[in-house]
Formats: structure tokens, C-alpha cells, sequence
């Protein structure tokens, strides 16, 4: 049996990201899908893209990202619940449905292995109408999403990069007031 693993987050001046990126063209439409059982339901088309801010020795790669989520599942909010972990371009990132996103990427750590530095963000929560999903007319679009509240996370002896984004924003999910600083 793995022994727990003790999680520390610490706050990282914006001037003193030594890997910072943003999200660019985050856009979000609806459209219907076949399912296997042949019926039809609204999903979001999430696309965005990530760009680096400066060079970095291990930071996320210039890279485009499209995944889809049941409409139904959010009460036809934006944005979904959503987990999008990605270690081929170490992009690790989460939405929550209420407006809450963090964006990471593993970095060295000075004294050996990696830390997860992420960025936090809030974005309005937008409410779509039955008929905007019916018509598949439901569509938001926003230009860079810049991170302006970092924190680096660290845990010793922790290997696997996935599970370890999925703990720190498992923690990030019950404690608001990482994103107190935000603003929308």
C-alpha cells in the first residue's frame, strides 16, 4: 500500500513565473451527436489554443485542444465540468461549472524531480436558452485568457503527473479562495 502523499501549494508572483502561458481563442459551440444507442445530444465543441510566453525549460507546447461534453451534464451553462490532462504537451487543465479554471505544466524542481506550476483564472458563466441548444445557436468565444494568480504545487516521490494534476485540482475544487484574487 502507497503511503498518502502530502500536498503543498504555494502563491508565485507573476513576475517570478519563470514558464508562463496563456489560453487563446477559448471557444465553445453546441452542436448534436449520434450516441451508440442512435439517439442524438447536445455537446460542446470546446476548442483553445496554448501559447508560451517566453522560453522555459520545460514548459507547455505551443498546441490546439478540442474536446466535447454533454450539454445536459451543465444544465446548459458554460463552461462544463471538464478535466483535459495532456502530458504529451504537459498541459494539464480543469473547468469547473462555475467559472473556475487552473492550467498547469510540470517544471523541474531546483533540488531534483518536477512541481506542478498552474495559473488560476474565473470566467463568467454563461446561461444558454433551450432553444440556442435546440438550434444548435449556442456559442461563446473569448480572446486570451491570461493567468494572473500562479501557485506552484510539489509533493515528494509522486511519479505519475496525471494523478497528481487530478489531486491538486481535486484540493482546488474545495478551496475557493485560491481564486480569490481573480477577478472576472
Amino acid at each position: 500500500m502507497s503511503s498518502p502523499i502530502t500536498l503543498t501549494i504555494r502563491r508565485v508572483q507573476g513576475d517570478q513565473v519563470t514558464n508562463p502561458f496563456i489560453i487563446s481563442g477559448l471557444g465553445a459551440t453546441i452542436h448534436w451527436m449520434p450516441q451508440s444507442d442512435g439517439k442524438l445530444s447536445s455537446q460542446w465543441r470546446i476548442i483553445w489554443e496554448v501559447r508560451p510566453m517566453g522560453p522555459g525549460p520545460e514548459r507547455p507546447k505551443r498546441s490546439y485542444h478540442q474536446i466535447h461534453a454533454p450539454s445536459a451534464a451543465t444544465s446548459h451553462t458554460f463552461p462544463p465540468d471538464i478535466w483535459k490532462p495532456n502530458e504529451s504537451s504537459n498541459l494539464f487543465v480543469r473547468f469547473w461549472s462555475d467559472g473556475r479554471i487552473a492550467a498547469g505544466t510540470f517544471i523541474p524542481h531546483p533540488k531534483g524531480g518536477v512541481e506542478l506550476l498552474f495559473g488560476v483564472a474565473v470566467m463568467p458563466v454563461e446561461v444558454n436558452t433551450l432553444e440556442s441548444i435546440t438550434n444548435q445557436t449556442a456559442s461563446h468565444q473569448w480572446n486570451d485568457l491570461v493567468f494572473r494568480v500562479w501557485y506552484i504545487a510539489g509533493a515528494g516521490g509522486q511519479d505519475d503527473r496525471t494523478a497528481f494534476a487530478a489531486q491538486v485540482y481535486e484540493y482546488l475544487g474545495q478551496h475557493n479562495s485560491l481564486f480569490s484574487d481573480c477577478a472576472t
